[in-house]
């Protein structure tokens, strides 16, 4: 359908056609005739408690449930709503006429009808002022014929009802010039409301002429671009190139010409905007550059209000993450500095712990040696024994014999003693290196519990080795003691041979003791000295582990440095700034603190 057409199109009169605006107006309109009702109320009671006729109590009930009524048809949707408050109105306008009973002005009163209506007109409903004249001849007519006194002075039928029909003539042409007058001012506000969407309509074409120019000029800038990449077709790209752009500008003149004719509604709104858009650019340009102390801080428009304030509340909360943010880096850095000082500190602890494990397994690897050495010489004792006793009984040869075999046997008893007071120092150092290890291994924490229970054997085989030591020492001396009085006897008497013989005997049986605990020894000092390299590998594993560990924690300490330099690109408040600083500051005092503890 053309626009011609359009025009000349009969206009529907409805809600719709209309427009929200329309609808706004009338509600205001029917707020103010509301309020008017209420306001009728004193009107209505002042001739009755004036006159003293008796209508004050007949009028002012009625007068009240009428503004009541009004108030109520305010939450009423539709015409009955209107239809409903010009009636209260009218009512109001009866009740004071029946007021005004026996004055001489009560003729008078008949002028507020003419009022209500005028006000009724306000309302621009055609029902509403249908009702109303309906309502006001048929109040003459029925009051002239039953109650005459309540609207005319005179109470003669005749001349009464020629006032009725002069009042409902005068009623019904002003009903007729207020309807006209409503009629026409639908009209206008349906052709006002036809324009506004006919220049919609417009404002949407030149918007999309506008969007279809950008895209042909599109179209021409990626056609030049082709143009560029295949030389031997440059000249038709370039045709189709000025082609699209000529056509770009007229769309574009379309474009202008369409906005020309919109300028005179939008030119205000376009400021605001414009003013507005610049304003926020600009202060998104400092917090993209990384001032978040940015605010906007001038007042906007009331329609963009709420943006200022959530702008500032979104870039306050942003500024406090920041500084959040550099404090956790700040904490990140303390921190890792303090892992890495404490890995570096412990890689050394157990660098030097396995050079004392080497240490010791060489050490007791040469103590098995020797303990093995000391089993043969006592297997070799305890058979000199067994022929010294086969033999006790040869004479004075063997007994010389015996003399020095005992001598040997001394001697060999002191070397053993040397050499059983050597493995109770080693047991006690043992000791002293495994109850070390076991301190480590707590300091170690869940990856030193394996090492710390390794360090308990240990502990409990040195402590047996120190008593089994104490125990060989002991024997020892004592058959030092019986030797020297074997030999004292020997040397004296050849007729205590007998209790030479015996002597001898209980020696052997010791020597045997000797053996069983030498062998004992042996096997004690050979888990002793697995143990140490077990513990050694473990404390090698633990080694790699610092290592990684330190690994790790540089890696973190260079990401939190990489984050610090990053968060230092945005600029805080002096608050947060402060902040960040005092905690820097607490940081390197700390450093200092713990270097100071470690030295």
């Amino acid at each position: 359908m053309t626009a011609a057409a359009k025009r000349r199109e009969p206009p529907v009169i409805n809600e719709t056609t209309l427009g929200p605006r329309f609808g706004k107006a009338r509600t205001q309109a029917q707020r103010l005739v509301a309020f008017s009702c209420l306001a009728s109320v004193p009107v209505v009671a002042a001739p009755g408690l004036l006159l003293d006729n008796g209508m004050l109590w007949a009028t002012l009930p009625p007068s009240l449930l009428l503004a009541i009524l009004a108030f109520v048809t305010l939450r009423m949707p539709g015409p009955a709503a209107r239809v409903l408050v010009s009636l209260a109105l009218l009512g109001q306008c009866v009740l004071f006429n029946a007021a005004m009973l026996g004055h001489p002005m009560q003729p008078d009163a008949h002028m507020t009808y003419f009022v209500a209506l005028t006000a009724i007109a306000t309302l621009s409903s055609r029902p509403a002022l249908i009702w109303a004249g309906a309502v006001v001849v048929g109040h003459h007519l029925t009051l002239a014929l039953f109650a005459p006194s309540l609207v005319f002075l005179s109470e003669g039928l005749g001349f009464n009802m020629m006032r009725v029909a002069f009042h409902g003539v005068t009623v019904l042409l002003a009903c007729i010039n207020l309807m006209i007058i409503v009629h026409f001012r639908l009209l206008q506000t349906v052709y006002s409301e036809r324009r506004a969407g006919q220049l919609e309509g417009a404002m949407g074409e030149a918007q999309q002429a506008l969007r279809e120019a950008r895209r042909q000029k599109e179209e021409a800038q990626e056609a030049t671009r082709r143009a560029e990449e295949a030389r031997e077709d440059s000249t038709r790209a370039r045709q189709h190139a000025e082609a699209a752009l000529k056509e770009a500008e007229e769309n574009a003149r379309a474009a202008r010409e369409a906005e020309a004719r919109n300028a005179e509604t939008q030119d205000r709104h376009a400021r605001e905007v414009e003013e507005v858009i610049a304003h926020l650019q600009q202060k998104l340009s400092c917090l993209a550059q990384g001032d978040l102390t940015t605010r906007i801080d001038r007042p906007l428009p009331a329609a963009f209000a709420d943006l200022s304030q959530s702008f500032n509340i979104g870039v306050a909360r942003l500024e406090e993450a920041f500084a959040a943010v550099q404090e956790e880096v700040v904490s990140i850095r303390a921190q890792s500095r303090e892992i890495n000082d404490a890995a570096e500190d412990l890689g050394r602890r157990t660098e030097k712990q396995v050079t004392t494990l080497s240490e010791a397994a060489g050490t007791l690897q040469q103590l098995t040696t020797l303990i093995g050495e000391i089993a043969t010489d006592t297997g070799a004792a305890r058979t000199a024994t067994e022929e010294t006793r086969g033999e006790a009984t040869s004479g004075t040869e063997v007994m010389t014999r015996t003399v020095s075999a005992m001598d040997e046997i001394e001697g060999s008893s002191s070397e053993i003693r040397k050499i059983i007071t050597v493995i109770d120092g080693i047991a006690f150092q043992t000791n002293l290196l495994a109850l070390n290890a076991g301190v480590e291994a707590a300091r170690a924490g869940n990856a030193g519990r394996g090492f710390a229970v390794v360090a308990n054997e240990v502990r409990a085989l040195a402590q047996r080795s120190s008593e089994a030591a104490k125990e060989i020492d002991a024997l020892i001396n004592s058959s030092a003691g019986h030797v020297g009085r074997g030999v004292n006897l020997v040397k004296t008497t050849g007729s205590a041979l007998d209790s030479i013989r015996q002597a001898v005997e209980r020696t052997a049986e010791r020597m045997q003791a000797v053996a069983d605990a030498t062998q004992d020894q042996s096997r004690g000092l050979s888990e002793v000295n697995a143990a140490i390299k077990e513990l050694e590998a473990f404390t090698q594993r633990n080694a790699a582990i610092f290592e990684e560990t330190m690994t790790a924690n540089a890696l973190l300490s260079e990401t939190a440095e990489s984050l610090a330099s990053r968060v230092g690109e945005f600029r805080i408040g002096e608050r947060q700034a402060a902040r960040a600083e005092e905690a820097w500051l607490n940081e390197g005092k700390d450093r200092r603190i713990e270097q100071r503890r470690r030295a």
